[in-house]
């Protein structure tokens, strides 16, 4: 999927939903493991965002899409 567009990676990537919770274990391992899991949260923040507005089954490469027009 690397440099495609959300709506060429399609079926190959998975949800803002299936991802939500693995971007929570990984803010509570980064604590664990002496990273700052403010690295993380800003993204934690987008998929709840986006989630929240009805996008959750939205690839998640679409939330890439979003940063990278910004």
């Amino acid at each position: 999927m690397w440099n495609r567009t959300a709506a060429k990676a399609g079926d190959a990537a998975s949800t803002i939903h299936l991802n939500r919770p693995a971007v929570d274990a990984l803010i509570a391992v980064s604590g664990e493991r002496g990273v700052d899991p403010a690295l993380h949260r800003p993204l934690k923040e987008l998929l709840d965002r986006r989630s929240a507005d009805g996008h959750g089954d939205d690839s998640f490469a679409a939330v890439y899409e979003l940063l990278r027009l910004r």
